[in-house]
């Protein structure tokens, strides 16, 4: 599929999830797991339908639609779409099938109608509603005046290995296959008579009963298409009711006619292809009765959310209504442990590796909005956790930022990450976290688990270790420097023989300065002496240079100052700090993001043309005006201003350039240029 049809069909999704919130919310599932909120009236204010449909014709999107739907299209709106309210798309699983389903709004039914219509599917009516089948049976969609409903099954597999719900079902019992009567290992020394099992005899092969022609064995027509379901599973299970799968085709291995005495042979017993043709009806038998249950799972699943008779999930409509300002969308998962656990195959890692993987790891529910905020786009997320992380969590992240950080951060920076902690509420925490998964590898080892947790609280001592490690940290990125440096080179003499040459040229590297605090640094001074005495480092003027032995980063040099530990690959702004001659140019809006979160990441998007250029980095002529344009754009960051109350916090966001009317419309324009550009 095209790039431009995969964006349209991106965008019909952004049109078809709108709903009416009040009706619509409450024919969600209450043990709905997933749910996600579409604004379509908040998406089509900041992109408006006529300016998608504008692009999407000058690309030829709709031409293709047409002649693959075979229906006219000219615009979203031809859709029946309505897009002026709120849709929700959802995930129910159960022990036996996950449910996908959609509750998308109509505006025009008749228009949707048309257009399945004219794709040559077949229109039913269930539970009083017109409805289709697609994919095999695997979704449903049936629609009425205002809503059209959509839901897919996907089996779970794991239950049905379960050997009592095969039998509940009335499923084939898996048996073992012993392949060791199929084939049997002989000493050609010991009997070189049987070589001659080896000779291919033409008329032989033609007449042996155990040969199938090909087409008897794959003739569709030789194996039922439709399976008889026992009604009385009680059936299922008798001894004289199970099917023995037959075994895969021995291997032959030809006789070795050299001097080696060792040479084998695999002497063949009878292959039962009878017995391989009813394991391959008995499979189909077992696929038939799952299609069976998969399609009344999903028409009774369906019929209970249109008719709204399922309990809702209260919180939903709740969810929807505190919703951020400027929000487009929202994923809210309600627990997350619990589609962590949906999703690990715990039974396998159970019987196969004895790891309970059944363990609570302390998240609770998680919800992400996705927000534009003028030239901003935004990704704004929190996740609950269970009270006990909680205190734990409030404590580590109960600190401050050393302010003296603030001075070595600069708009001429290439981006940062700061990060702080209290170290010492760290520390204590470990072994409570470690404790959660102490029955994770079984009862026997879990004690000593335990022991291990308590030793650790036992000998580390929290407070001696925070002094030394503070736990606020912050990494500078200043940009790239041309540095001096040496290179092993060789020259020839008058015979041609190799004279090693030590050379030096002049290299880019990217330039980086780190510092963290440390009132007690007399661990780090011990390490920088035992480096002397091994000739790994030198010191002079109080500045301590490690040579690394790497040619991007060939030295690094470290200050140690007062609470503060400094480290980087520029001598000169080493050798300032520690002269305090260093001239602060501090910006205040990285200040700013800094002093608030307890994690902060950044990148100054507008200097990468610059970088790629210093870095004499090849650009392509089709993606030249691509790398011009990030000139005009902002700042990357990702923040994270720790726990309030009991939940964690984080945001990525994105500052787009600021020509369009907003960060949405930007980027549709970018995507649609771009393909338009390669096409």
């Amino acid at each position: 599929m095209k790039i431009k049809n995969l964006l349209f069909l991106g965008l019909l999704a952004a049109a078809s999830v709108p709903v009416y919130a009040q009706d619509l919310i409450r024919k969600v599932p209450q043990d709905a797991n997933i749910v996600m909120t579409f604004d379509s009236q908040k998406f089509f204010s900041l992109l408006p339908a006529s300016s998608i449909d504008e692009k999407f014709t000058a690309l030829g999107v709709f031409e293709g639609l047409n002649q693959t739907l075979r229906s006219p299209i000219s615009g979203i709106a031809d859709f029946g779409i309505n897009m002026q309210a709120k849709g929700y798309f959802y995930s129910r699983k159960t022990d036996s099938v996950t449910f996908v389903g959609a509750l998308i709004p109509l505006i025009d039914q008749q228009k949707l109608k048309n257009i399945l219509v004219a794709g040559g599917k077949e229109i039913t009516t269930v539970n009083g509603l017109e409805s289709m089948y697609l994919d095999g049976g695997d979704v449903r969609l049936s629609w009425d005046n205002n809503t059209l409903y959509v839901l897919s099954t996907i089996l779970d597999e794991n239950f049905f290995n379960d050997s009592d719900n095969r039998a509940l079902y009335g499923l084939s019992e898996r048996v073992a296959v012993d392949y060791s009567a199929s084939w049997e290992y002989t000493d050609m020394a010991a009997d070189t008579a049987a070589v001659a099992v080896m000779d291919y005899d033409s008329e032989a092969w033609a007449t042996a009963d155990t040969v199938v022609a090909v087409e008897e064995i794959w003739d569709e027509g030789e194996l039922p298409v439709t399976v008889e379901i026992y009604a009385d599973t009680a059936k299922i299970g008798n001894e004289e009711d199970v099917i023995m799968l037959a075994p895969a085709h021995p291997m032959i291995s030809m006789p070795d006619y050299g001097d080696d005495d060792d040479s084998i042979y695999y002497d063949i017993d009878t292959y039962d292809d009878e017995a391989y043709l009813e394991s391959m009806r008995v499979a189909r038998v077992d696929d038939s009765i799952k299609n069976v249950l998969k399609l009344e799972w999903l028409n009774a699943e369906m019929a209970q959310t249109i008719q709204g008779t399922r309990t809702y999930g209260k919180e939903f409509p709740a969810l929807v209504n505190r919703l951020k300002p400027n929000t487009v969308a929202n994923v809210y998962v309600r627990d997350l442990n619990r589609l962590y656990s949906d999703f690990l195959p715990v039974s396998v890692l159970t019987a196969y590796y004895g790891v309970n993987a059944n363990f609570d790891l302390g998240f609770r529910e998680l919800s992400y909005d996705f927000i534009v905020d003028n030239n901003v786009m935004k990704l704004s997320g929190t996740l609950g956790v269970a009270d006990e992380m909680a205190s734990h969590l409030k404590a580590v992240y109960k600190s401050k930022i050393n302010p003296k950080f603030l001075n070595y951060v600069s708009p001429e920076d290439l981006g940062f990450i700061s990060f702080h902690m209290n170290t010492e509420a760290y520390i204590k925490y470990i072994p409570a976290y470690l404790n959660q998964y102490k029955n994770v590898f079984g009862e026997k080892l879990s004690s000593y688990y335990e022991i291990g947790a308590v030793l650790f609280d036992v000998l580390l001592d929290e407070k001696a270790i925070s002094k030394v490690y503070k736990g606020d940290n912050l990494f500078v990125l200043n940009g790239l420097t041309q540095k001096e440096v040496t290179y092993i080179d060789y020259d020839y003499d008058d015979d041609y023989n190799p004279i090693e040459t030590e050379r030096t040229k002049m290299e880019t590297v990217p330039s980086f300065l780190y510092m963290f605090g440390s009132d007690d640094q007399r661990i780090f001074e011990k390490i920088m002496q035992l480096g002397i005495q091994e000739n790994q480092v030198f010191q002079e003027n109080g500045i301590y240079t490690l040579s690394t032995g790497e040619k991007l980063i060939p030295e690094i040099y470290f200050a140690f100052e007062k609470g503060i530990i400094f480290l980087g690959n520029d001598y000169d702004k080493i050798a300032s700090i520690h002269s305090n001659s260093y001239k602060s140019n501090a910006n205040a809006a990285y200040t700013k993001l800094i002093k608030k979160n307890n994690f902060s990441m950044l990148f100054n998007i507008n200097k990468v043309p610059t970088l790629l250029n210093q870095m004499d980095v090849p650009i392509p002529i089709t993606m030249k005006q691509t790398v011009e344009t990030l000139a005009s754009y902002g700042d990357v960051s990702l923040t994270s201003t720790g726990m309030k109350g009991n939940k964690l916090f984080a945001e990525l966001a994105i500052e787009f350039p600021k020509e369009n009317d907003n960060a949405l419309n930007y980027l549709f324009d970018f995507v649609t240029n771009l393909i338009e550009e390669n096409n």
